[in-house]
């Protein structure tokens, strides 16, 4: 299109000048058609030149072209791979992150927390504990005290107070205090019975020696069985060389009991207390060595009537039927 617009711009402008060249000097121009030929062809030799020139011309601005886009692309490229690279790293970065902060959080997070809640609670719990075995002590020595009051509804609030205590346990203090009070003697023997109760509970050595004492004591013979309770509860091996004391006086003094009198009167409070602590004695040989051929007899008829008793043991004839007493 822009050939064709260049050659008719010539063309238009030869036939203007061929039109005054003819007119004004007719006489200089012989033969015009030539003139207009070689005109024509000069012109198409020109053109040809112009293009040949404007064509390389633009082939080196293409070229240029070409190179400046082909740099731009290689720039483009190279800033795109370079954002992949990023992209990438970005990414993997995230990943270990994702794996990494749940551990970091539970570490210096979660876990110090929680530890630390946990601390907390057992800071609660034991000011509490301490609270209530504080306010519980004060009670229980007030209750201790109270055991001498001279109001009557005082000393049975004391001692109701003691009783639903024992379960918990009393101090080395307490439990002495309450050895004073009976060593004493100042107090009813309704009080004294609950206090020994409480006594039989606890081993101590002031509690050894208030029950042997009270077991030798022939004028508090209704208070013996809880000398049974505690040697039962402190362990029974533990006071076989007292049990063998009193069976021999009372062997030695038959006015009170006999040998066979005395063990019964034990067994009696004992096979209530404990299985293990009955039969044990049943086969310590020199409790029932203590027992001639006569009283040994009549003490087995007395023991099998055991089985007849509220609670005794299930197989009870077959429990004692291999015990060193009946085997004798």
């Amino acid at each position: 299109m822009r050939k064709i617009l260049i050659l008719s711009i010539l063309l238009f402008y030869n036939n203007i000048s061929y039109g005054i060249y003819y007119t004004t000097e007719s006489i200089l121009i012989k033969n015009p058609k030539k003139e207009v030929q070689d005109s024509i062809i000069s012109l198409c030799e020109k053109l040809q030149f112009y293009e040949k020139e404007n064509l390389g011309k633009t082939n080196n601005q293409l070229d240029i072209t070409l190179l400046i886009a082909k740099e731009t692309i290689q720039s483009q490229n190279s800033i795109i791979n370079s954002f992949g690279v990023i992209y990438s790293i970005i990414t993997i970065i995230i990943a270990l992150l994702g794996l990494i902060l749940p551990i970091l959080v539970y570490m210096f997070g979660i876990r110090p927390a929680r530890k630390a809640v946990v601390e907390l609670q057992k800071d609660i719990d034991d000011k509490i504990a301490n609270y209530i075995t504080s306010q519980r002590n004060k009670q229980v020595n007030q209750s201790i005290t109270n055991l001498e009051n001279q109001s009557p509804v005082i000393r049975n609030n004391a001692i109701s107070f003691l009783t639903l205590s024992l379960h918990d346990g009393l101090s080395d203090l307490q439990i002495f205090n309450i050895y004073q009070l009976l060593k004493d003697n100042k107090i009813d023997e309704t009080i004294e019975e609950h206090l020994l109760h409480i006594l039989s509970h606890r081993k101590s050595n002031f509690a050894d020696d208030y029950f042997k004492e009270l077991l030798f004591d022939n004028n508090r013979v209704k208070f013996r069985p809880y000398v049974y309770i505690y040697y039962a509860n402190a362990g029974i091996e533990n006071y076989f060389d007292v049990i063998i004391d009193f069976l021999n006086e009372c062997k030695i003094s038959k006015s009170v009991l006999n040998v066979g009198g005395g063990l019964y009167q034990i067994l009696d409070t004992i096979y209530k207390i404990s299985k293990d602590t009955f039969v044990k004695i049943l086969n310590n040989i020199e409790i029932v060595d203590l027992m001639d051929e006569k009283e040994l007899m009549s003490f087995r008829d007395s023991l099998k009537g055991f089985q007849y008793k509220k609670g005794i043991y299930k197989n009870y004839l077959s429990l004692i039927n291999e015990t060193y007493l009946m085997t004798k």
